[in-house]
């Protein structure tokens, strides 16, 4: 009889003692699973945070928009209350006044097409890196969005000497951010249609 109660000890310890390392088996599992979601968790916060901040970055880039819009809008302003001179063309630009002619109807010359593609992506390929050194995804979204701003702006055809004056004070402000060019061009000319 001792004999089956040392046995029956011995297999109730076994016994325990297993369900013990399944336990903590469950218990490293479910502690991996908590490491896992808190690293989640880090990760989420941190792309929330650069979401907030290139959040902000869009508000300060809109405002600057709006105010060199506003200055611009009064500069045109300014000027249409002055005499217009009648500047004496240069030789070359009665050549090109000429070329420009069409029946009636003139065009002006358009400073953002003498832009080589390639030195407008290289350009804005530049400014995407620096701007945001550690953000890929923004790279190519900045990347993206001048690139379609440059290409629209290129194709664009001036019909008056305003809107010609305004496209080179416009590339002289910004230089290569073609989608401020864009938001100056568009809201001018959009405002001295209405």
């Amino acid at each position: 009889m001792k004999t089956w109660a040392v046995l029956f000890l011995g297999f109730s310890l076994l016994f325990v003692s297993g369900c013990t390392e399944e336990e903590n088996a469950e218990n490293q599992n479910e502690s991996s699973e908590i490491e896992s979601l808190l690293e989640e968790k880090k990760q989420l916060e941190i792309q929330l945070e650069e979401t907030l901040e290139e959040l902000e970055n869009t508000k300060l880039e809109k405002e600057e928009l709006e105010k060199a819009v506003a200055s611009q809008s009064e500069e045109n302003a300014e000027e249409e209350d002055l005499p217009e001179e009648e500047p004496v063309p240069s030789s070359s630009e009665s050549v090109r006044e000429e070329e420009n002619n069409i029946g009636d109807n003139v065009t002006f010359g358009n400073v953002i097409s003498t832009i080589s593609d390639s030195d407008a992506e290289a350009e804005i390929k530049v400014q995407a890196e620096n701007d945001w050194e550690d953000n890929n995804a923004m790279q190519e979204y900045v990347m993206d969005e001048q690139l379609e701003a440059f290409n629209y702006l290129k194709e664009i055809e001036l019909t008056s000497e305003s809107e010609h004056k305004l496209m080179e004070k416009a590339f002289d402000d910004w230089g290569y951010n073609f989608r401020m060019v864009k938001y100056i061009i568009d809201n001018e000319i959009e405002s001295n249609e209405n």
